[in-house]
């Protein structure tokens, strides 16, 4: 509940706001990224965003640092284990939706309702474009497969009671390859997820 004395500052704003995130590598395990930030622009970041893939749980010391801090975390959940190229050991949107990982991001979500304050979840991001094993055109060319892998993920997470999650669905800007089947609209989620 953002409006809850747990909510961050940085979230606050109206609907009319916009809030200023920050990526920099090597954030937030170096916070003094954002404090370098801090003294440049004259405020802290909103958030602080970073990458996450499917090698460990929810990153409870890195989310505290950034809440301490004063910012809300924004963490990129990658579904696939960086550096393993092994084509078997990749991460399909079939394995997402038939529950094949739903131990493991149960175990996440409980992580994320167990930190308890808010965050950004930014999941399997840049799906209109070929580099990622979620994306469409490496799953049948079906953008349904990714609305449902995505309804799944989110409804784990309120199974979880993980209701301090915000969603954020991103695409890529422009489509590749720029097929229709690729129409990121196609692949939004609804606005229920």
């Amino acid at each position: 509940n953002l409006t809850s004395a747990e909510s961050s500052d940085a979230l606050e704003a109206t609907n009319n706001s916009v809030l200023l995130g920050l990526f920099r590598q090597g954030a937030p395990h170096n916070m003094a990224h954002m404090t370098a930030y801090e003294k440049i622009a004259g405020r802290k970041p909103a958030s602080v965003m970073w990458y996450q893939d499917f090698s460990a749980g929810f990153p409870m010391a890195d989310a505290r640092k950034v809440h301490e801090y004063g910012s809300v975390p924004h963490i990129v959940w990658e579904p696939w284990i960086w550096g393993d190229t092994a084509q078997d050991a990749t991460i399909r949107l079939d394995d997402l939706i038939s529950g094949k990982w739903d131990k493991y991001m149960t175990r996440w979500a409980q992580g994320a309702k167990k930190y308890g304050h808010p965050f950004f979840l930014r999941f399997a991001h840049e799906f209109n474009i070929e580099g990622y094993p979620w994306g469409v055109v490496n799953n049948g060319r079906n953008p349904e497969k990714y609305v449902k892998a995505w309804r799944h993920v989110h409804d784990l997470f309120a199974k979880a009671g993980a209701n301090n999650a915000i969603w954020v669905w991103t695409f890529m800007n422009e489509s590749w390859p720029q097929m229709p089947w690729n129409e990121w609209a196609k692949a939004y989620p609804g606005d229920k997820y």
